[in-house]
């Protein structure tokens, strides 16, 4: 079953999310899709956005939270120095040139999918920080949803120009949103 909020670890729920917000003037669009659509997706989803910052996947997890997500990642993230972070957001790494891992990771996603889950992916396949277009997907996202016939909800962030406090301090390029 998808995790709700209150069993979002209290460090997410109590410093990461509201530092988001704060640090990077996180602005969500388009959560009214969500809810118009609330029965079909309360059964699980498959959702995709563009990689552009760090902390996009925070900014994702706010934005559909009371639903925890599951994030697919390169397995160099789930055992590297983001290793803890990437683990506690609920990454599942991507197995490389590792048969046996290849089929225990495809029946983890068909199983988390099949009870109702939430898995993110970000199907261009790597982070480009604050680039606007979105470039080609790899193939995965849509293979996903279709095998498991959840729904696919697309998401992209966009920016704006952020003022002289976020600029001079923050020494941010500029505010993000992040549309559904």
């Amino acid at each position: 079953c998808p995790v709700v909020l209150s069993q979002y670890p209290l460090v997410l729920r109590l410093i990461v999310f509201p530092m988001s917000k704060i640090r990077m003037g996180i602005r969500i669009k388009g959560k009214g899709n969500l809810k118009r659509y609330k029965e079909l997706l309360s059964k699980g989803a498959v959702t995709v956005s563009n990689h552009v910052h760090m902390w996009d996947y925070i900014m994702i997890m706010n934005a559909i939270k009371p639903i925890r997500p599951y994030l697919l990642s390169w397995k160099k993230n789930v055992s590297g120095e983001s290793g803890p972070l990437v683990r506690l957001v609920g990454g599942i790494p991507i197995p490389e040139d590792d048969p046996q891992a290849t089929v225990v990771y495809l029946n983890t996603i068909r199983d988390l999918l099949n009870n109702g889950g939430w898995l993110h992916i970000y199907p261009e396949g790597s982070m480009w920080e604050y680039y606007a277009p979105i470039r080609p997907f790899k193939d995965g996202a849509s293979y996903f949803a279709y095998k498991a016939d959840k729904p696919l909800v697309p998401m992209a962030f966009s920016y704006s120009e952020c003022g002289f406090i976020r600029k001079k301090i923050f020494h941010q390029i500029a505010k993000i949103t992040l549309n559904i």
